[in-house]
């Protein structure tokens, strides 16, 4: 098991991301480029996405965006100093693909005009 490194900052910047969210729920503020500009972001959906899916309605956060369940391990990639596998082409390869999924999920939603 490896061993996580600057663990006390690593946990200080989730918990002020974690704040930033709840008050940008709170003050139902939504995305601030679909806000500035009236173009959704790639990520736009995915605070809902989780929500959903830590209430396990899996569906509903699939239909908020597709790429919800790669937060986890993006999180655990931030938490092991950005890899998840010893190769670091391998790490390339997964972080390819989880750009690849949200570039298709931010068209997808784009071109279908379902954001809201």
């Amino acid at each position: 098991m490896r061993k996580i490194k600057n663990l006390p900052y690593k946990l200080a910047i989730t918990g002020i991301i974690l704040i930033v969210v709840a008050l940008m729920r709170y003050f139902e503020i939504t995305c601030f480029l679909l806000e500035l500009t009236g173009i959704p972001c790639p990520g736009c959906g995915m605070t809902r996405a989780l929500i959903a899916a830590v209430q396990f309605r899996f569906q509903e956060a699939f239909s908020w965006h597709a790429m919800f369940w790669s937060v986890p391990l993006l999180y655990l990639c931030f938490l092991l100093d950005g890899g998840l596998f010893k190769k670091a082409w391998c790490n390339w390869v997964f972080y390819a693909l989880i750009f690849a999924g949200f570039l298709i999920n931010w068209l997808m939603k784009l071109l279908s005009s379902t954001f809201f």
